[in-house]
């Protein structure tokens, strides 16, 4: 059951609210780094109060803004975002206590200007967990690329810069070059960039092109280099130049964890259970997907748990779909796919 709620908007505020108070706070450290708690705590603390709802079946909507039909600003809540969303904003709460000690220990320069740029990529973090449509997690994304790039530069040094470049240009470049060209392609096909809520069909209609749509899974998967995907994974020992607490926000709290989840939620979404892994007769749209047969026996056996594994994680975040007709053993073999 889909409801109107302004909590999603709410705790993605509430790190946006807290960065600009952390920065006009640089002159008063404790204040500053209090502030940085207290917006952690609250971000979290909103989040957990959307559990019972999402438990209860219920999906949380907030739109903030239309831009064309079919195209807007809108946050959703459900089962597979609230796993993201409540590990990134409880880590958060650990990772200010951290990088308290640490900056402070070490008496780093420019303490306000990170841990405004700490909040301001929770901001993103958040928003890409409880984006509605492609658009929004694109959005949300680009804004984690942007913010996070002062805080591997933070030491402005040559290795510094050297670092910070090649992260921020590997990861805006496949954004741009994949993911925006995948939005005009996914909006022309289909007149909407919003996430289905049957992760049995997916979005596109019947009929479409299936080598097109895989076409724009691989530009999904590639575009969000975030998740560290090879040949665009070269940034990462690049961005340890960092510090330590950022080295721990990149892997822990929201850089690689907002490329893994921004690739998976348009693979089980946009296409169907996911659309890579095709009926031969067809694509997402093929009604062997809503018999329970969209694995063909040919297919590697660890693509086939994959699936399976991915149905699983978005079953309970869709309370009109039932369980399994189709269960098969061995979905471990998809959490190590999935690492």
């Amino acid at each position: 059951m889909e409801i109107a709620s302004c909590k999603p908007l709410y705790a993605v505020l509430a790190a946006l609210i807290g960065s600009i108070l952390v920065s006009m706070a640089g002159r008063k450290p404790n204040f500053r780094e209090g502030l940085s708690t207290v917006a952690a705590v609250i971000m979290f603390l909103i989040i957990a109060s959307m559990v019972p709802d999402v438990l209860a079946g219920k999906m949380l909507k907030c739109t903030v803004f239309d831009i064309l039909p079919g195209l807007s600003v809108t946050f959703r809540v459900d089962a597979f975002s609230m796993i993201f969303a409540l590990a990134a904003s409880f880590l958060w709460i650990i990772a200010v206590f951290y990088s308290m000690g640490y900056m402070r220990g070490l008496k780093e320069h420019a303490q306000t200007r990170f841990n405004t740029c700490f909040a301001l990529a929770l901001f993103g973090a958040i928003g890409v967990a409880f984006a509605d449509n492609l658009f929004t997690l694109y959005l949300f994304y680009e804004i984690v690329s942007v913010c996070t790039y002062p805080l591997v530069a933070h030491h402005q040094d040559e290795e510094g810069y050297m670092g910070a470049r090649k992260y921020i240009v590997y990861l805006t470049t496949t954004a741009k070059g994949f993911i925006l060209p995948a939005m005009i392609l996914i909006y022309v096909l289909t007149g909407t960039l919003d996430f289905a809520t049957n992760i049995s069909t997916g979005i596109f209609p019947p009929g479409v092109n299936s080598t097109l749509v895989t076409i724009l899974y691989i530009l999904c998967i590639f575009g969000f280099a975030k998740n560290g995907v090879m040949p665009f994974h070269h940034w990462l020992p690049g961005a340890m130049v960092a510090p330590t607490p950022v080295s721990a926000l990149l892997h822990a709290v929201a850089v690689v964890k907002v490329g893994v989840f921004s690739t998976t939620r348009p693979a089980c979404l946009f296409h169907g259970e996911p659309a890579l892994l095709y009926h031969p007769r067809g694509g997402a749209s093929d009604p062997d997907c809503n018999r329970g047969r969209a694995y063909p026996y040919h297919q590697p056996r660890l693509f086939q748990d994959y699936t399976v594994f991915l149905r699983r994680c978005y079953l309970r975040g869709f309370p009109q779909e039932k369980y399994f007709r189709d269960e098969r053993p061995g979905t471990h073999h998809a959490l190590y796919f999935c690492s």
